[in-house]
């Protein structure tokens, strides 16, 4: 787990302690609901209640832990990490099982190596705080092989995708500080751009989304309009605020012909900064998975503006249409990417053609929690990442 994600359940052993009792109760009593539901379903509607309270319960224990700040721990990533850890966890058994005088020994050695690993730890730690911009406008979130980036304009906060794991997202958001999303926008539904919705659901105001292609993409629509959230279909020219930017759909348009819902049917969004924007505002292009014919139609029907940023389509695949990178002559463009992902992004290609546009290449496999933030020179932007030295551009 610790390869997956390099933090620690700071809860975790509590809240499995609460839960435990609850759930063999739930297991059984639910198995029993499902059979007699085929035989007598009044018996097993009836059991089905009992079963809920037990549910309800570990619901309730999950949901405040996951609520509750300070939810994970950062750990060291990869091998050494999970060396760490496995030395730590060898000692503290020792120290508990063992006789004297090894288990003065072993407490000795455990209280030294856990005093150096939080020492380590807590230096990491406010090295992160001390450089962390407090003015950034953009955060890419690691979320694997998958999108997520959030727009920050004031107090307002946007979510361009949810990324395929709701607890790789719901991390992320704890971290920057997000509760509420003013405005969602699902590019499309594919799994590495929904799948982690269920992290936000029931805290999105609006969601924007494009057309839907199956009846799992309608419910769960569904969930977030249960949950009071307005869910609006867009097309090409519906437009909003968000603070002090202003966002317009450049993509799809009305007319789809020859596109059916998936990756060239997203949701291409623009935030640019309001007239009366009273701090630099940076601009941005979210080009969802849109494939080279499609963002080639794109830039045919539409005069782009330069921008800041741009989220690259499709996590640096090969099917792009150098054009309109070009055109868009950002200064950085954002990739959502897993480490070691079976589909080969971003391409050599891809890479390739953002060095030739011009554009620096932020990854989140390789740079982890990724910020943008205004320079201090004006039309300049600071990256921060949390695995390399921030850069300008």
């Amino acid at each position: 787990m610790l390869l997956l994600q390099p933090t620690l359940p700071t809860y975790g052993v509590v809240a499995n302690v609460l839960a435990a009792p609850a759930a063999p109760v739930a297991t059984v009593v639910g198995l029993a609901a499902c059979v007699a539901l085929t035989v007598l379903p009044w018996l097993g509607i009836g059991l089905m209640w009992i079963a809920w309270l037990p549910s309800a319960w570990v619901a309730a224990v999950a949901t405040f832990f996951a609520e509750a700040p300070g939810t994970r721990i950062p750990w060291w990533e990869g091998w050494l990490g999970v060396a760490a850890l496995s030395i730590l966890t060898v000692l503290l058994l020792a120290a508990l099982v063992m006789k004297q005088p090894w288990r003065g020994r072993a407490l000795g050695t455990l209280l030294v190596v856990t005093t150096v690993v939080a020492s380590a730890s807590a230096g990491l730690g406010l090295s992160a705080a001390l450089s962390w911009p407090k003015d950034w406008q953009f955060a890419q979130c690691d979320v694997g092989q998958g999108d997520a980036v959030v727009v920050r304009s004031g107090d307002r906060i946007a979510l361009i995708d949810t990324g395929p794991d709701p607890q790789l997202l719901a991390s992320c958001l704890s971290r920057l500080g997000i509760v509420r999303i003013d405005l969602l926008v699902l590019t499309h539904f594919d799994h590495d751009h929904v799948g982690g919705a269920e992290a936000v659901i029931g805290r999105a105001e609006t969601v924007l989304v494009g057309p839907t292609g199956s009846a799992s993409d309608i419910e769960l629509l569904r969930s977030f309009e249960v949950a009071d959230a307005e869910v609006l279909p867009v097309s090409t020219g519906d437009r909003g605020e968000l603070g002090e930017l202003q966002w317009r759909v450049l993509w799809p348009g009305e007319r789809l012909a020859g596109i059916d819902p998936g990756n060239d049917a997203s949701v291409v969004v623009e935030f640019l900064p309001r007239p009366d924007c009273e701090r630099q505002c940076l601009s941005s292009v979210f080009l969802g998975d849109l494939g080279e014919s499609a963002q080639s139609r794109l830039l045919g029907e539409h005069r782009l503006p330069e921008v800041d940023v741009v989220k690259v389509s499709h996590h640096g695949s090969a099917d792009q249409f150098p054009p309109l990178y070009v055109a868009l002559n950002a200064t950085v463009g954002l990739v959502g990417v897993g480490a070691e992902n079976g589909y080969g992004h971003p391409t050599t290609d891809a890479l390739s053609m953002l060095d030739d546009a011009g554009i620096m290449a932020v990854r989140s496999d390789t740079d982890g929690l990724v910020l943008v933030s205004p320079a201090s020179e004006p039309g300049a932007v600071r990256v921060w990442s949390e695995r390399h030295v921030s850069g300008q551009g």
